[in-house]
């Protein structure tokens, strides 16, 4: 189980301590207004109401000890920074922050954080996909222009073999599972050529950005 600390419980950050709660993650959550700990701590591991800007306060929390530290401080972008520079002295492992800039990302990347998260400009590329590719239900980065992505079976694939389709030699796309929704719900994981698609499925394909999205372009 995967021990994460979610420091800052604005909307975002409070989602994300619930999401990783409900998933099987052990949850620290923090935050210096009382309230929002309240809100929470019956539904994480852990909540505690602390100034992650001091240092001796992460400490007393064992913070040292999780595996990942996530800091969601919104408002305050020099109380972001201050706890991710904690975060780097007390040796975790994996730290993740949000910014809400570019300039804010560039800074916090200096200081050695691993992954700095721009959620209105993520949440803005989601609708935008989702408008423009509605069969691409969700991908996700795995280099720069490949992706993994769930997509619908479209109506022009229903009915036909997998290997009639023909994806990796049209697209160089390859299905690597197929979830079965409704009443079956079911996981085939690297289906046969000769599996016949039918309507609700959903492929779990790895290939091109510019293939996956021309495959997905404007269709149902």
């Amino acid at each position: 189980m995967k021990r994460i600390a979610v420091i800052g419980l604005g909307r975002f950050g409070f989602s994300l301590a619930l999401t990783l709660a409900e998933k099987g993650a052990e949850v620290l959550a923090i935050d210096k207004d009382l309230k929002k700990v309240e809100e929470i701590k019956d539904r994480v591991a852990l909540a505690v109401a602390i100034d992650a800007r001091e240092i001796e306060a992460l400490k007393a929390q064992g913070v040292e000890n999780v595996d990942i530290a996530v800091v969601c401080i919104r408002e305050d972008f020099e109380a972001n920074l201050l706890t991710a520079v904690n975060l780097k002295q007390l040796g975790i492992k994996e730290i993740i922050a949000r910014a809400n800039t570019h300039t804010q990302k560039e800074i916090l990347e200096k200081i050695g954080v691993d992954w700095v998260v721009l959620p209105d400009e993520e949440m803005g590329k989601r609708v935008a996909q989702k408008l423009l590719f509605p069969s691409l239900l969700d991908s996700i980065p795995l280099s720069p222009g490949y992706s993994i992505a769930q997509m619908q079976c479209l109506k022009e694939f229903q009915g036909k073999k997998l290997k009639d389709l023909e994806l990796r030699k049209r697209y160089g796309i390859n299905v690597v599972a197929i979830k079965k929704e409704g009443e079956k719900k079911e996981i085939i994981n690297v289906p046969s050529p000769e599996y016949v698609m039918e309507e609700g499925d959903v492929l779990v394909v790895i290939g091109p950005d510019n293939s996956l999205e021309k495959l997905t372009r404007g269709r149902g």
